[in-house]
C-alpha cells in the first residue's frame, strides 16, 4: 500500500495540516526549511498514512461498522458506519463496557453488521461462561 506523509503543527483547535508528501524525506526537508524562520514557533510532526487503505472493501461495497449491544440481552443499541482506522485497530474483538458490548466490523449494510456482531457477541458470552 502506498503511503503519504502529512506534516502537521499545532494542537487541539490550533491543529492543522501544513503539507502532504509522497516521500518522508520531502516532509523532513519541508520541516527543516520552515523551522529556520522564527515566525514558525509550532512543533512540526510527520504523520504517516496508508493511501486508500479500504480500497478492496469499498470496491466490494463493504463499509466499516461499529455495533453496540446491551450486556444482559440481545437488544441492539446501535449499528452505525465507523471510520476504517478504528476497525483496523480493534479487529474482530469484542470490547466490554459496564452495560454494553462493542465490536467493529466490515459489512455490506446495517443488517449484515448486526449479524456479524450477533455471532461475535454469542462467542464472547460463551467464552465468558466457559462454554467455548
Amino acid at each position: 500500500m502506498a503511503k503519504v506523509y502529512v506534516v502537521t503543527s499545532g494542537e487541539y483547535s490550533d491543529y492543522g495540516i501544513e503539507e502532504i508528501f509522497s516521500e518522508v524525506g520531502l516532509a523532513e526537508a519541508y520541516i527543516s526549511i520552515h523551522k529556520r524562520h522564527e515566525e514558525y514557533e509550532d512543533e512540526f510532526r510527520i504523520e504517516e498514512y496508508g493511501l486508500d487503505p479500504l480500497a478492496e472493501q469499498l470496491r466490494k461495497g463493504i463499509g466499516t461498522w461499529e455495533v453496540y449491544v446491551h450486556n444482559d440481552s440481545d437488544d441492539f443499541i446501535a449499528a452505525s458506519p465507523s471510520d476504517g482506522t478504528t476497525v483496523r485497530k480493534h479487529g474482530t474483538k469484542v470490547i466490554a463496557a459496564d452495560s454494553y458490548l462493542t465490536t467493529y466490523c466490515f459489512a455490506r449494510n446495517h443488517a449484515h453488521a448486526e449479524k456479524i456482531a450477533q455471532d461475535r457477541f454469542a462467542k464472547f458470552s460463551a467464552e465468558a461462561e466457559g462454554i467455548a
